[in-house]
């Protein structure tokens, strides 16, 4: 995911500066993209700190970062593991933004990568689902801290990495016998375009499928120009898509 958006914005023309635990992975993609790397584990806040002490003011920040959950009954519940998992994607979110807040620029924002699990879960993926859905309160929490910082979160439903091989196993054969599980038009590295919006959108559009009041004042704080927490969720497809006004 983070190699796509990577490629995405740079495509774009954005300066890029790329972030791994792997030093070796970084290496490659320097080679690759001619983009500037630095090697951190983003759970861990003295390797945060120096890593925004080098990057120093910037425009954006986007949140890939993950591990290998633990797909397992409440039953089996290995904690160390679930545990990596809260702290790979909602603590190292703490710290990205914690420190991103002292240097990102007013006109900037940051956005979370949650995920398909948190509104339907596999029967092991409960873990996955609840660290995903905090992912959007942090979102919704931060947009009002941080503003006029937008802050949105983007679940790009399933994406063909090696990660779905983790989760699916030999269930996980073809990305074409997901398309049903899939929404329209997120089969790719789908969802790129949520990023690529979430980034550049100057004003951002909250909406619900059910709620007629919620929606006008959403749409309202947004005429106003106050910083909406961003969360739309279309239920019967269960994916989460930020909508942006140029």
């Amino acid at each position: 995911m983070g190699l796509a958006v990577v490629r995405a914005v740079l495509s774009r023309g954005a300066e890029v500066t790329a972030v791994g635990r792997s030093a070796e992975r970084l290496e490659r993609v320097a080679s690759e993209l001619g983009v500037k790397t630095i090697a951190a584990d983003v759970t861990r806040e003295d390797e945060v700190r120096q890593l925004y002490e080098t990057v120093g003011s910037f425009d954006h920040l986007v949140v890939t970062a993950a591990s290998n959950p633990p797909y397992q009954t409440i039953r089996e519940l290995d904690l160390d593991a679930a545990r990596q998992t809260i702290d790979a994607k909602l603590v190292a979110a703490l710290l990205l933004s914690k420190y991103a807040a002292r240097q990102i620029n007013e006109q900037g924002s940051i956005t979370f990568t949650a995920g398909i699990a948190a509104e339907r879960p596999l029967p092991t993926g409960f873990l996955v689902a609840a660290v995903n859905g905090s992912l959007f309160s942090l979102a919704y929490g931060l947009a009002i801290a941080l503003a006029p910082v937008r802050v949105n979160a983007i679940s790009p439903g399933w994406v063909d990495t090696p990660l779905l091989e983790t989760i699916l196993g030999a269930k996980k054969t073809t990305t074409h016998e997901l398309r049903n599980e899939i929404p329209p038009g997120k089969q790719t590295l789908g969802g790129m375009k949520d990023y690529l919006s979430s980034v550049k959108a100057k004003k951002v559009e909250g909406r619900k499928e059910r709620g007629e009041k919620k929606r006008s004042k959403l749409r309202g704080d947004v005429e106003r120009g106050r910083n909406v927490p961003d969360k739309s969720i279309e239920h019967e497809r269960g994916y989460f898509q930020s909508l942006a006004e140029e």
